[in-house]
């Protein structure tokens, strides 16, 4: 039996890492320190210069522009909250010794937000150990199951993709995930602040 079956607990496949920075995920030991509170003022999203969103979308919203690699977060009064980069898919692809393979791409169009999760644990799936050359553990492995990846939210947009931060600093506004749409901390913690399950969101 999977012991961490928790609310928190996400185990979808194509969560982002960035590419250039190698880590050994079978060995990653989950955090014991208990999180800071969130400052207030990084879940308060900033009017920016009263801009309004189009006329197809309807708020509260997150677009994505998956080839820019731009976010822009607006309010239910289709008011423009919040923009920066994020970073995309890397259109690479992945071929296991079993033939099988997988494409890392974000996909496009309209989506919901179906689950939202803090400080959550990321289920490795297979190709995370087809990539780093190790063997492919059982299912039920607890070397699947690892804490801090995924930065402090992640916001579940259904089809095992994930809008979701990072322990690093580094790549934000690069095609450099497996699919997932990952934000700076500032910006994912006003993003997970201002979107409800049910609030769409568009990649286009």
């Amino acid at each position: 039996m999977l012991l961490p079956a928790l609310r928190n607990v996400l185990p979808f496949g194509a969560c982002a890492l960035a590419a250039l920075v190698p880590v050994a995920l079978a060995l990653f030991a989950p955090s014991r320190v208990e999180p800071s509170a969130v400052p207030v003022a990084a879940l308060e999203p900033r009017l920016e210069a009263s801009r309004t969103a189009p006329a197809d979308i309807v708020g509260p919203a997150l677009v994505i522009d998956v080839d820019a690699c731009r976010f822009e977060l607006y309010d239910a009064d289709q008011r423009l909250l919040r923009s920066g980069p994020c970073s995309t898919g890397s259109n690479t692809t992945l071929q296991a010794p079993d033939g099988r393979r997988w494409s890392f791409r974000t996909p496009r169009g309209r989506r919901r937000v179906h689950h939202k999760a803090e400080r959550p644990t990321w289920y490795r799936p297979d190709w995370s150990f087809v990539e780093e050359g190790l063997p492919i553990p059982q299912r039920d492995d607890p070397a699947r199951w690892v804490q801090g990846l995924l930065g402090r939210y992640a916001i579940d947009i259904g089809g095992g993709y994930l809008v979701h931060g990072s322990p690093w600093r580094i790549g934000v506004g690069e095609k450099n995930t497996h699919g997932c749409v990952r934000l700076r901390d500032d910006d994912l913690a006003c993003v997970y602040a201002a979107l409800q399950v049910g609030d769409v969101v568009i990649l286009r």
